[in-house]
């Protein structure tokens, strides 16, 4: 019976038919549009919200995902099972698919290898096998594998994924080559093919998966020594060729239901995704900074590419990369979001938590980890609060690869850590501060849940706006403590912020401070208490001569974004980064100020703070007629 074409309902934002690209509505017409069916918001012609839209797409999604588990015979996900079971895949469109593999044979001490190509119809393109007459099983992968490439490189085919059932094989093959290996000579040539101008990822497979080179192998140790290349197909083939294209597709090339499902499901979501407000999280001021990560996750590039996102802490870089986290993973075949990277690295070891990372990403999940294995899935992967170069080293450049059009975001408050780690500096999207209408918006959304100050609220919010400078994190503390206070509270905490900053603002910025070494921590304080606002080459000479180390320190300072540097070459702090500073000395004395390493209060000076027997240089700072005059007091 011819079914019907789907029934498309007005709304005010978008056509629900809209959802679905043409590939998907074809789709449709085939078996599961029956559990669509089930979902009558879809057919019926009323008018609903975009909320709704996302509430049942959501709700829909859940019930193809019932539908495909139930096709394919497989347990739904997140469900106690020992994961899907899957037989040979096809490669994607424009892509060839190499199986290799090597026999050994203990009468008589033979190796043989074989291996064949398939287009991603599963069509044979052609096959090869080759009888050593000395070797082990090893030493026989290893020739399957050169014999394999080279039939593929000659045959012109230049994105090509080549699987084994031999981990070790792949392992040996995706590194560079060790001169005292058994085998050098062979790897290095694997090598040089590898390193050719074309694409090869490394796929391990089950042995049940690679039956076809397994048999071609076999009878590799029935041949004439020599390499034999071999089309069309043997007869004693066929049926493990047409076993393995039955697994994934119909002799006529039509997609099963599991996988029309895993499509219809794939295409809504990046679609719901798309439609998804970030303003429902009361984020402002993100949307240039959500568009330029797409960008970058839609740029055509062969390899994988690190976007880095840097700027100082509370200025909302993890707020952002969770967003497009969010938005774009379902665009991928894996994904993953590592969370605080530096404090989860010193808990545990980096070699553990890379291990984790390698196992959420693996197609099926099971205890072995694929190390170094360039796998065919197209993977996001999130690394929040990177803090030293060989973090962003070993989880990622180092780490293992991935496979084509995988893409990694990381977040750091540290430049020059992410630059060493491999990042490119051109691949660094820096987070400013908002400007002064976004920061009431964004105060606001906290304070009153509504974008703009209620009634009465108006000057005090400005004030408040105005003491967060466009920093984030501060407007959303202060809004969420000054919610639903009155006006007596709104002003004398204001009051207070003047002479003692907010405590949960201050913790966060402290996480840079505390992330220098102790050059940069005094540098840092002089340019706090002394140097804000002047010429930086006149600051290293005035440091420089009191053998402080500027160049050094002061290079250091803007990579972790504590500071920066004018077009004038003037020096420039963040206010809070500023009263963060001016707060760790006040902490060292609270109570006696003749204790402290720095002095800027000139009441704090008018008690006799340096009158004293004190033993190590105090300092103090007087303003007179917008001049600064240093006074250094020694015993």
């Amino acid at each position: 019976m011819e079914l019907p074409e789907p029934v498309s309902f007005m709304c005010p934002a978008f056509h629900v038919t809209q959802i679905m690209s043409e590939p998907s509505r074809k789709l449709t017409r085939h078996s599961p549009f029956q559990s669509w069916r089930r979902n009558l918001f879809i057919f019926e012609e009323r008018t609903v919200t975009n909320e709704a839209i996302i509430a049942n797409s959501i709700a829909l999604l859940d019930n193809l995902r019932q539908a495909r588990c139930k096709f394919s015979g497989t347990s739904i996900p997140g469900a106690s099972s020992h994961g899907e079971k899957h037989g040979w895949r096809p490669p994607p469109q424009c892509w060839t698919k190499l199986n290799v593999d090597g026999a050994f044979s203990t009468f008589g001490a033979i190796s043989a290898c074989g291996g064949l190509l398939r287009d991603a119809t599963g069509l044979y393109i052609r096959g090869f096998l080759h009888r050593l007459d000395d070797g082990d099983a090893l030493h026989a992968e290893l020739w399957a594998c050169l014999h394999g490439l080279k039939l593929a490189w000659d045959g012109g085919h230049r994105q090509v994924i080549l699987e084994s059932d031999s981990s070790s094989v792949l392992e040996l093959i995706s590194t560079h080559p060790d001169e005292h290996h058994d085998d050098f000579r062979l790897l290095k040539e694997i090598r040089e093919m590898l390193d050719r101008d074309w694409e090869v990822q490394l796929q391990h497979v089950s042995r049940m998966h690679n039956r076809a080179a397994d048999f071609l192998a076999k009878e590799g140790l029935k041949a004439i020594s020599g390499f034999h290349l071999v089309v069309p197909a043997p007869v004693n083939l066929l049926p493990i060729l047409d076993s393995d294209c039955n697994n994934t597709c119909n002799r006529r090339g039509l997609i099963t239901d599991p996988e029309l499902i895993d499509e219809i499901v794939k295409d809504v979501l990046v679609r719901v995704n798309d439609i998804y407000p970030c303003e429902s999280n009361c984020l402002v001021g993100i949307d240039q900074h959500v568009d330029r990560i797409r960008s970058f996750l839609e740029m055509e590039s062969k390899g994988v590419q690190i976007l880095k996102i840097w700027g100082m802490s509370g200025i909302g870089k993890t707020a952002i990369a969770r967003v497009a986290f969010e938005k774009f993973s379902s665009r991928y075949e894996g994904s993953y979001l590592v969370d605080n990277v530096r404090e989860e690295s010193q808990k545990h070891a980096l070699k553990s938590l890379r291990e984790k990372l390698i196992s959420e990403l693996q197609e099926e999940k099971s205890t072995f980890i694929h190390r170094k294995l360039v796998s065919r899935r197209k993977v996001l992967v999130v690394l929040d609060d990177v803090g030293a170069p060989e973090q962003l080293r070993h989880l990622v450049t180092e780490g293992f690869h991935r496979g084509l059009g995988s893409r990694v975001i990381a977040t750091s408050q540290n430049k020059r850590a992410l630059i060493a780690g491999g990042v490119h500096p051109n691949d660094i999207l820096e987070v400013k501060k908002l400007d002064f209408e976004e920061s009431l918006n964004l105060f606001s959304l906290n304070a009153f849940n509504n974008s703009h100050p209620e009634r009465g609220y108006e000057e005090l919010s400005k004030q408040a706006a105005a003491y967060a400078n466009g920093l984030p994190l501060a407007l959303k503390v202060l809004g969420l403590h000054l919610c639903s206070c009155d006006r007596e509270t709104w002003k004398s905490t204001l009051g207070k912020l003047e002479m003692y900053p907010h405590p949960q603002i201050q913790d966060v910025l402290k996480m840079s401070f505390e992330g220098l070494d102790d050059v940069e921590r005094d540098i840092f304080l002089d340019i706090t208490f002394f140097c804000k606002g002047e010429d930086k080459d006149h600051v290293k000479r005035q440091l420089d001569a009191n053998n402080l180390f500027a160049t050094y320190g002061i290079k250091g300072l803007p990579d972790k974004a504590l500071i920066s540097i004018s077009n004038n070459n003037v020096i420039k702090m963040h206010d809070l980064i500023q009263e963060m500073g001016w707060e760790i000395v006040r902490q060292e004395c609270k109570d006696n100020p003749r204790g402290r390493s720095w002095l800027n209060d000139f009441e704090e000076v008018g008690i006799g703070a340096l009158s004293g027997e004190e033993t190590r240089c105090s300092v103090l700072n007087l303003f007179l007629s917008n001049h600064s005059f240093f006074f250094y007091f020694f015993r």
